[in-house]
């Protein structure tokens, strides 16, 4: 049986409850889309190792509405992917002030969350968490 909960699809098995993860999937292509970066090279982490990412360097956003929405975005998805919530919770600290080194970050998250926008997550029903 599939009901829809909170948009999340849930299945109910015999010994399993799944988190089917189709509202990530809708959710994470319209991100890409809705930025151009559907059709981009994919990244393999979710940061760049190499970034230093600083309050101080870097120019100045000219509108900085947008990299605040984008980072607002990427908050949501934190809920299923869980490997992205260091990169945005660290993204988030520059929303009063953010520069171009900052949105390059972003920028760099969206490549890497087109790898796999839609794998969903099962638990055993018995499992205590």
């Amino acid at each position: 049986m599939l009901n829809n909960h909170l948009n999340v699809a849930k299945a109910d098995m015999k010994h399993e409850i799944g988190y089917d993860q189709r509202q990530r999937h809708y959710t994470t292509l319209q991100l890409l889309e809705d930025t151009g970066f559907l059709g981009c090279k994919l990244a393999q982490l979710p940061m760049d190792p190499k970034a230093r990412l600083s309050s101080f360097e870097g120019t100045l956003l000219d509108d900085a509405s947008l990299y605040r929405k984008l980072v607002g975005r990427l908050l949501y998805l934190t809920v299923t992917w869980l490997d992205i919530m260091f990169v945005v919770h660290k993204l988030s600290q520059f929303i009063a002030q953010p520069r171009q080194p900052h949105l390059d970050a972003v920028h760099h998250l969206l490549k890497y969350l087109k790898k796999a926008p839609g794998q969903g997550l099962i638990f055993d029903a018995s499992s205590s968490f």
